[in-house]
């Protein structure tokens, strides 16, 4: 993407966030509650996704290995959460389906994937200080973290609309929402955590 293009995008849309409630909101109390909604719309998912465009002109090996650590520690959490999470789950009152054990499987495979990633193609994996190997590992944990995370926040705005899911868009999925809160959330920190710990060429 040019390095014009976020910026000016992210102008745009805050102009319009800013002016669509002014005409369109039928009560002035409710202005601050649309704006604020739209902003949150903007972030995230919207800014969050922007540093998947930053890889844009990285090895194409990024963009899959950061989808790996996702999709895979997503997939990860769901078995290891029907397996063992029958005494854990509630924990967490957004989302009382998720269960310990499932976070701990998404933890390990996220780690797992990174460390298999290093040892696959070690000439992209160049770090700037310490063992490839361990960076790797700490790469997969930290954007496993973020993917979680992505997957809690979302389940909390939902509630807090009071829907079952973000939309209809997609059959069996809900809204375009529920398809990338994993990734919206853990693309800046896997974009930011490369740049940190290894030498992009």
């Amino acid at each position: 993407c040019p390095e014009w293009i976020i910026p000016a995008g992210l102008a745009a849309a805050s102009f319009w966030i800013l002016i669509f409630p002014v005409f369109f909101s039928s009560k002035e109390e409710l202005y601050i509650n649309r704006a604020a909604a739209g902003f949150l719309a903007l972030i995230y998912p919207g800014a969050f996704l922007a540093c998947i465009c930053g890889m844009g002109g990285w090895n194409s090996f990024h963009i899959l290995f950061f989808l790996l650590i996702v999709m895979g520690g997503d997939s990860s959490a769901w078995a290891a959460g029907m397996l063992f999470g029958k005494g854990n789950r509630g924990i967490i009152k957004v989302s009382p389906n998720k269960s310990v054990a499932g976070f701990i499987g998404e933890m390990c495979v996220s780690m797992i994937i990174g460390a298999a990633a290093v040892l696959l193609m070690p000439d992209i994996f160049v770090a700037r200080w310490g063992h490839a190997l361990v960076m790797g590992v700490l790469l997969g944990l930290l954007t496993g973290i973020a993917a979680a995370l992505g997957d809690l926040c979302e389940s909390a705005i939902k509630r807090g609309a009071g829907c079952k899911d973000s939309g209809g868009l997609i059959p069996g999925r809900g809204g375009v929402l529920d398809s990338v809160d994993s990734i919206a959330l853990a693309a800046p920190v896997f974009y930011f955590t490369w740049l940190l710990l290894f030498v992009h060429s």
